[in-house]
């Protein structure tokens, strides 16, 4: 497993080919942030094949369309920006951790079309239906 690891090369700041293609498959993650107290908290993400998106090579989105209702990630991003994503393949025993800050973009000017941009077809149609 270690010779593996090796000859991927050293891990670094940037997504390469085939870690893009392994986001672009996956149809769910988990993602852990911090409370204020300090503890970890971990929510699940979960859709289409595909509702993670490269927006461009350092940065990856999704559009939190569904979510739980909670509202306990966005709260601690508001106070630690600070993430760790864990995209698994449980069929084929891969997995992919990344670490990085999340960016939240809800009713400002950038909003709409990030949430077209990480939308599948689907569910940017739901989204302009429901829309007023």
């Amino acid at each position: 497993m270690y010779e593996r690891v090796e000859r991927t090369g050293p891990a670094g700041d940037r997504l390469g080919p085939q870690e893009q293609e392994y986001i672009g498959e996956r149809d769910s993650f988990y993602m852990g942030s911090t409370s204020e107290s300090g503890w970890p908290y971990i929510q699940y993400c979960g859709g289409e094949a595909g509702f993670l998106h490269m927006l461009d090579v350092p940065t990856l989105g999704f559009a939190d369309l569904h979510g739980n209702k909670q509202y306990i990630s966005l709260g601690n991003l508001k106070h630690d920006d600070r993430v760790a994503l864990f995209l698994r393949d449980y069929a084929n025993r891969r997995r992919l951790k990344i670490l990085g800050r999340a960016e939240v973009h809800e009713g400002d000017s950038e909003a709409r079309g990030l949430i077209e941009s990480c939308s599948l077809q689907g569910e940017i149609a739901r989204l302009r239906a429901t829309a007023r």
